[in-house]
């Protein structure tokens, strides 16, 4: 996935994005009472795990009727109407079957309809956020379950209708990257850019943002701050690199359409996309101008080449017209350690 250097507004990593509730995105002072993790009564607990088992047993299922009939309440079920199969069906397909840890879970008591309020989790620590919701009448319990190795979060709010719990909040969303939360790339951010390696900043802003709202419940505290400084480098890497940006070093003139973050095993590391005027079949000659390339990112952008293993390149020798590159050939860089 690739993209033109740019945090603010930058297009989502996420495989999806699926909100279905009956409230969200309120920030108040109203003071609640409330139960979380190892606060909240065995037995209830034990109940709604059983309840979560079933969501994700459904999701592996493709049970989409079991979903609507036994654990959507109405309004929910009203809600989602024919988004509900599409949904199930891309959770479905990135769902590793290896099951679901619980990031938090909280019991709320006698929420007062209309009422807006806000419950402030992880307090003090730099993965401190808020939990801001507008409910019905009833208790409520709010599950943060995360999957694939913890990269998607399912956010699952149930109320109790007194002989049963059901779902009124069904959500998904991008948590991490290859482990990695917002305040991992945000800080990883600050350290380039006191380097002046604003590219590589950039980089981990743009991938800072992809996880910084994992539904439309939460907001962590330090959003506006990490929105702030992805302005603030999005603002230095515009007034200092116009894309394309031909090199001027080497003959056959390859200009440098996009720079963007590559996930992999091994970590994330730069993908350079150039336009090259040498044929994407001839691949000596190809060989030949991206190791020129690579002689020279490290002096078009500061820091590229510095602290990480790989580089990746994808050469094309034709614009498309959709959005699509069809004729591609590509590279990779392997950085040699100090």
């Amino acid at each position: 996935k690739t993209c033109k250097i740019k945090t603010k507004d930058a297009p989502k990593l996420q495989l999806l994005i699926l909100i279905i509730m009956t409230g969200c995105n309120y920030q108040t002072t109203n003071k609640i009472e409330y139960q979380i993790n190892a606060e909240i009564q065995k037995g209830l607990k034990t109940e709604i795990s059983s309840l979560n088992d079933k969501v994700f047993t459904c999701i592996e299922n493709l049970d989409i009727e079991t979903l609507n009939n036994d654990i959507f309440s109405d309004t929910l079920r009203s809600l989602s109407g024919n988004q509900l199969k599409s949904v199930i069906h891309q959770l479905n397909m990135i769902y590793d079957k290896e099951g679901y840890k619980i990031k938090d879970e909280l019991f709320i008591p006698h929420i007062k309809n209309n009422q807006e309020y806000s419950i402030l989790v992880d307090k003090n620590t730099e993965y401190e956020y808020s939990l801001n919701f507008q409910l019905q009448n009833v208790d409520s319990y709010i599950s943060l379950l995360t999957f694939n190795d913890a990269a998607i979060m399912l956010t699952l709010v149930y109320s109790d209708y007194g002989d049963s719990w059901k779902l009124e909040h069904f959500s998904a969303g991008q948590y991490s990257i290859v482990e990695k939360l917002p305040f991992d790339f945000y800080s990883n951010a600050i350290e380039k850019y006191n380097k002046g390696y604003y590219i590589d900043a950039g980089l981990e802003m743009f991938l800072a943002n992809q996880g910084v709202t994992p539904n439309e419940l939460m907001i962590y505290t330090k959003h506006q701050e990490m929105y702030d400084f992805s302005l603030k480098i999005d603002s230095i890497i515009k007034s200092k690199y116009i894309f394309p940006i031909t090199i001027e070093n080497i003959e056959t003139k390859p200009k440098i359409l996009q720079i963007a973050p590559q996930a992999m095993a091994e970590g994330i590391f730069p993908m350079i996309k150039y336009l090259t005027e040498i044929e994407i079949s001839d691949t000596v000659n190809l060989k030949i101008e991206n190791d020129l390339i690579q002689k020279e990112i490290g002096e078009l952008f500061s820091g590229l080449n510095v602290d990480k293993k790989y580089i990746f390149y994808t050469a094309t020798d034709l614009l498309p017209t959709t959005g699509i590159y069809n004729r591609v050939y590509g590279f990779v860089q392997t950085i040699e350690e100090d």
